[in-house]
């Protein structure tokens, strides 16, 4: 079974939590903010590891996915990336800050490894399906 972390606890990554071991993966972390078990523990129950950062991780997973945005990328990817871990974000609007985008590429580059862009046509759409499966049940736009 691939062991994958999450770097977040929000929608997104229960979406992706979920859903993993329908194709034979396992969350085994998530990298969530100081003070925010209780939310990460409601939202995961027992069953994934709760860590502030990297350093804190026992055992390797073979991709980290980012679902907790801008910050959450900028914050957590690049330490993942420097040791040669993969990282999934949908985070794209982070990479038009030229520091965020050149600190991921050197981590990248020290790892050998890549950032994978989750990109498409209509990424909001994606969020709010997302957030439906935390409860969300309208949007009004205007």
């Amino acid at each position: 079974m691939t062991k994958i972390a999450l770097i977040g606890y929000g929608a997104m990554a229960g979406y992706v939590f979920d859903h993993l071991q329908s194709y034979d993966h396992e969350a085994s972390h998530a990298v969530i903010r100081p003070g925010r078990e209780a939310a990460a523990t409601a939202r995961f129950g027992h069953e994934i590891d709760l860590v502030e950062r990297f350093e804190a991780i026992d055992a390797r997973p073979a991709l980290v996915v980012d679902c907790a945005g801008h910050a959450g990328l900028t914050q957590h990817a690049p330490a993942f990336l420097r040791v040669g871990i993969p990282v999934i974000t949908a985070s794209i609007g982070a990479l038009a800050d030229d520091g965020t985008r050149n600190a991921l590429e050197m981590a990248a580059r020290a790892g050998h490894t890549q950032l994978h862009l989750a990109t498409g046509a209509l990424g909001a759409l994606d969020a709010l399906c997302a957030a439906r499966v935390g409860g969300l049940s309208h949007v009004r736009y205007s």
